[in-house]
């Protein structure tokens, strides 16, 4: 499954830059701390000020918002053609080996269900759930993963599900790594500066 998204480049590491964001209480800081495996994504948090180019929407308005864990959130709001999605703005890994990815984020909204999806090179995984205006950390109990080939490309959506227009989703505290073990069940809580 292919889709398009702007071309937009990821920024490095620290997506904000010179100190820039907004601490999240997510993430600890607009510049997330380091995790083991690493966090993949830049800003996962939402809280870097400015553009977004890391986040882009696909279908329906995407906007930064306030109101996330601890400071923005990235929320995607049905149109007319009442499904909504963003995402990634561009690959969020290449793989250089055979390779388990793992996924997981904060949701709530006003859709009825929302989508973690996880593509690399044709092939994708899904997790799909209820939610309603509290946060949600999905999946529930387990990471989502997927395998991708030496040179697949990863990306990283949010959807909407059964949704009207209207509707909102809203995410926060993004975290994708690479398991070591294939297992996804690496700690992610952040390590001590």
């Amino acid at each position: 499954m292919r889709f398009a998204l702007p071309a937009l480049a990821l920024a490095s590491l620290c997506a904000c830059g010179p100190a820039n964001g907004t601490p999240d209480a997510g993430s600890g800081t607009a510049c997330a701390p380091a995790k083991s495996p690493p966090n993949l994504l830049a800003n996962p948090g939402f809280d870097c000020t400015g553009k977004d180019t890391v986040w882009g929407g696909i279908y329906g308005d995407y906007a930064l918002v306030p109101g996330g864990r601890g400071g923005s959130a990235g929320q995607v709001t049905v149109t007319g053609s009442l499904q909504g999605r963003f995402g990634a703005a561009d690959v969020v890994a290449t793989a250089s080996k055979p390779t388990t990815y793992c996924a997981s984020a904060y949701m709530k909204g006003t859709t009825p269900f929302a989508r973690l999806q996880l593509l690399a090179d044709g092939l994708a995984q899904n997790f799909d759930s209820p939610i309603d205006g509290n946060w949600i950390r999905l999946p529930l109990s387990t990471n989502l993963s997927i395998a991708a080939n030496t040179g697949a490309k990863l990306y990283l959506v949010f959807e909407t599900s059964r949704a009207t227009a209207g509707n909102t989703l809203m995410v926060d505290d993004v975290d994708v790594w690479e398991s070591a073990d294939g297992k996804c069940k690496e700690s992610r809580e952040p390590l001590a500066r």
